[in-house]
């Protein structure tokens, strides 16, 4: 074993390491400093890199002398503590590992990382950005970026109108600075579900469950060497309140620009406004660049250089007019120009759609038929930022005027692709998920064919797989081309609802999330509400309640209830009746967790109660079928469950207690007739919901009547856990769940009977040994803390486990008890609770204060045992 100190730094990775002659270990910058004896213990770890150092040889080097387990001391607390509180640092809980002979410090861990499109690390061979193929390179833009972004703002944006290249030209800067710019550059598109999801979004290697993803990728892209670029594309605001979500009083928004990126925007909105935001607004480009834009695609001409394609393109079209002879160059050249400049209004994007047509229709019929079309007078809602004011943008009855033209909406074939096409996320979707999920077999290929037509004329995308189309083409899919049949997307919208309605704790919901998202979004915009769009958008917000996302779980799951509201209940079937009232209770209970909504309580109350009426008149009618009967009983379990948590909520416990009874009478009966796991975890969470309301009743109520309450309490939770641990494990979360209210409630009756024995009165213990229950509460602490550790589920779990910890010590320390296997199992599970990301440290440290108390007290009373003995 190595007494050499350590001197300097040691690097952990690139974004940490531990100085010590600083005394401190640095993360991304930020430095932690320790006291002597944390860098002691690093030090000892350094040295022995790789290899097992045991707590004798810590002790050692802390104490200067053996580690000895007879001793009446509390050094091997202290050592637990000191690798506990180094092990808070997100890095070092990583690689210093624990095994049953003492402490590792390894240099093979994975750690987070982001994935950038471009990293200077790897070796890029091909340009990481890619480009549609009719992208014209604005040199003038591109060297003024370089020149005025980020100088004095660290945001800026790119905006303009649809159509012009932003997109493009946000890529075409990226490329440019990779040579001798840019150390890393990622490209996100905006998630319609706003700034916060756009980052959660953020693709990122060794994310543990554990982790709070948005907190993990905030602190990566600071830790990210500078200077880095986040391109944040196709931000879409409908009108100015949206825009406070780039002020200085959104926290998301202050996140972003204090991780030190620099932060290029693409949008049709003026940003110029928001907070620390300079703004580009890109111009039409110069008319010979358009014309020879447009020949060159006519002509399917590839060279780069303009001047050698200039004397092609020539070639190209005097070849062109020897079949036309009734042309001449010159008018021919003057009515491209024309078409350009007043039909095309120099719209980059649409210039190159009617080039594309181009080489399969004459372009003098696609200047009469644009010419003779009526669609003028269609009204684009969208305003957009253009030559420096906000103004209502026409280009959208252009843009439509061509759809006719081109043909790509004449069969029912192209509408049923197109429609689907228009509900993809911007950022696309795999091709053959995509048809695979979407279509029948029958007409599968038929659909395909019809996908290479649009990709041969520039209205999709396949990039690698990955299928798109351009965000215009999908504004005027949802809301030009008034032929939509909700049969063209049943099976796609039933596809993705699947997916998210299914979502459990441990899916990864990101993905899916932006799915379903993206459809809903497509279906608002195509304005139609189906009981289907109403359970897609209920879906979303039960997921979001799930990922603890409340705020979002509340404006979904409100409009889920204003779309259900609208339907009319006299054309649904019954199976569909059924449909809207789950759908009516999942869509309330999600309203009901946004405990900042001062309408949450009333909004669920109404659509929970309208789930179980539509339910109970379902039930109720004779001569039902089975299948419906048993649908009926099953809803009406959750439906009251639910008004149980309504009225939980609200702090009527009795009411609360009213409906958990009843919930449990179904669930027994659901049990009785299919006794699987999911009826057996349904009958538990009723237990557990009946143990809670008695536990708040006893909280009104004063000595033996406090007292039975909390029996009724314990004895309910003590049910539903063992409920759980059978049908799961003992470390599934709901059990652990259900152990700490157990623990909780079994913690408060412990001390009022201790109070009411004071005050003389006549109760019967609540437990065969007060010892041998408070040993079972700290082991089941224990191994909670050590499942969530391992695999990681919410913070505020493990909290509340570490809260029944100190309430465990709390009754150590004031009646007196002295149990050195409970107090080890303690402080093992602190050590344990501590190296947790994210746990509040306040927490640990009033434990470990404790366990010192504790542990004095006890010293003292072994003491005092020997002396008299």
């Amino acid at each position: 074993m190595s007494n050499k100190e350590s001197r300097g730094k040691h690097d952990i990775n690139e974004n940490c390491y531990i100085d010590f002659d600083g005394k401190c270990v640095v993360e991304n910058g930020e430095q932690k400093k320790f006291s002597r004896r944390h860098m002691d213990t690093l030090s000892l770890l350094v040295q022995n890199l790789n290899h097992t150092v045991s707590i004798n040889d810590i002790h050692m080097k802390l104490f200067g002398y053996e580690y000895d387990p007879r001793r009446c001391d509390n050094n091997l607390v202290q050592i637990q503590r000191l690798i506990s509180q180094l092990r808070n640092n997100s890095i070092l809980s990583r690689c210093i590992e624990t095994d049953d002979k003492g402490y590792r410090l390894t240099d093979s861990f994975p750690l987070p990382s982001l994935k950038p499109s471009y990293s200077h690390k790897n070796d890029n061979t091909i340009t990481p950005f890619y480009n549609c193929p009719f992208y014209e390179n604005r040199k003038n833009m591109i060297q003024k970026l370089h020149k005025e972004a980020f100088v004095r703002c660290p945001v800026h944006a790119i905006s303009g109108e649809r159509g012009m290249g932003k997109t493009e030209l946000a890529k075409e800067y990226a490329n440019s600075c990779i040579t001798d710019g840019y150390k890393n550059i990622i490209f996100t598109t905006y998630s319609d579900s706003g700034l916060k999801d756009t980052i959660i979004s953020l693709p990122c290697n060794a994310l543990n469950k554990r982790d709070n993803r948005y907190k993990v990728i905030i602190s990566l892209l600071k830790g990210l060497e500078k200077p880095s670029l986040l391109i944040i594309d196709n931000i879409d605001y409908s009108n100015n309140q949206d825009l406070s979500e780039l002020s200085d009083k959104s926290e998301c928004y202050m996140d972003l620009i204090n991780t030190g990126c620099h932060i290029l925007m693409t949008s049709k909105t003026n940003l110029s406004n928001c907070y620390a935001i300079e703004q580009t607004e890109i111009k039409p480009l110069e008319m010979d660049i358009l014309v020879q834009l447009f020949f060159k695609i006519m002509f399917d001409i590839k060279e780069k250089d303009s001047d050698i394609a200039q004397d092609i393109i020539a070639k190209k079209i005097a070849e062109y007019l020897m079949q036309k002879h009734d042309r001449e160059y010159h008018d021919f050249i003057e009515s491209i120009t024309d078409l350009i400049d007043n039909r095309l209004m120099r719209n980059t994007y649409l210039v190159t759609l009617v080039a594309k047509l181009s080489q399969i229709k004459d372009p003098y019929d696609i200047i009469v038929a644009l010419a003779s079309d009526n669609t003028k007078s269609l009204d684009d809602t969208v305003s957009v930022f253009k030559d420096g004011e906000h103004k209502k943008d026409n280009i959208i009855n252009l843009y439509y005027s061509l759809f006719k033209i081109s043909g790509i909406t004449d069969t029912d074939i192209d509408l049923q692709l197109l429609y689907n096409l228009a509900l993809l996320p911007i950022s696309g979707f795999n091709y053959d998920t995509f048809f695979d999920n979407s279509f029948d077999m029958e007409n599968r290929e038929q659909l395909k064919a019809a996908f290479d037509k649009l990709l041969n004329g520039y209205y999709a995308f396949n990039h690698y797989g990955t299928i798109s189309i351009h965000p215009f083409i999908r504004e005027i899919i949802l809301t030009k081309i008034d032929r939509f049949d909700f049969n063209y997307i049943e099976k796609y919208v039933s596809y993705i609802t699947d997916i998210i309605d299914n979502a459990t704790y441990d899916s990864d919901l990101t993905n899916n999330l932006t799915l379903a998202t993206s459809l809903y979004s497509g279906l608002k915009k195509i304005g139609q509400i189906p009981l289907s769009y109403a359970k897609l958008t209920a879906c979303i917000a039960n997921v979001y309640r799930i990922i603890t996302n409340n705020q979002l779980g509340y404006k979904y799951g409100k409009h889920a209830i204003e779309l259900l509201d609208s339907l009319d209940m006299d054309a649904l079937s019954e199976d569909d009746k059924l449909e809207k009232a789950s759908c009516l209770n999942q869509a309330g209970y999600a309203v009901l967790q946004y405990t900042s909504a001062k309408d949450r309580l009333s909004i669920a109350y109404k659509a929970i109660s309208c789930a179980e009426q539509i339910t109970e008149s379902i039930k109720n009618k004779l001569n039902q079928p089975e299948s419906i009967s048993n649908k009926c009983d099953r809803l009406l379990t959750v439906i009251n469950g639910n008004l149980g948590a309504y009225h939980y909520a609200s702090r009527d416990y009795i009411k609360a207690l009213d409906y958990h009874k009843k919930t449990k009478v179904y669930r027994e009966a659901l049990v009785q007739s299919e006794p699987n796991s999911v009826n057996l975890n349904l009958l538990a969470t009723a237990y557990r919901n009946i143990g809670s309301d008695y536990f708040h009743i006893s909280r009104s109520c004063m000595d033996e009547e406090k007292y039975n309450y909390l029996k009724l309490s314990y004895e309910n939770q003590l049910i539903s856990a063992s409920i759980f641990e059978k049908v799961n494990t003992a470390q599934h979360i709901e059990t652990i769940i259900s152990n700490n209210r157990l623990i909780g409630a079994g913690i408060m009756l412990t001390n009022l009977y201790f109070d009411l024995c004071e005050q003389k009165k006549d109760v019967t213990p609540p437990f065969e040994s007060i010892k041998d229950s408070l040993a079972f509460f700290s082991d089941k602490i224990k191994a909670g803390i050590i499942y969530m550790h391992d695999v990681g589920v919410f913070t505020k779990e493990v909290e509340d486990s570490i809260g029944k910890t100190r309430d465990l010590l709390s009754i150590l320390e004031n009646r007196n008890i002295v149990d050195k296997s409970i107090l080890t199992n303690i402080t093992e599970t602190i050590d344990v609770a501590a190296s947790i990301p994210g746990i509040d440290m306040s927490f640990i440290s009033i434990c470990y204060d404790m366990i010192d108390k504790v542990t004095e007290m006890s010293m003292i009373k072994i003491r005092e045992t020997s002396s008299n003995e």
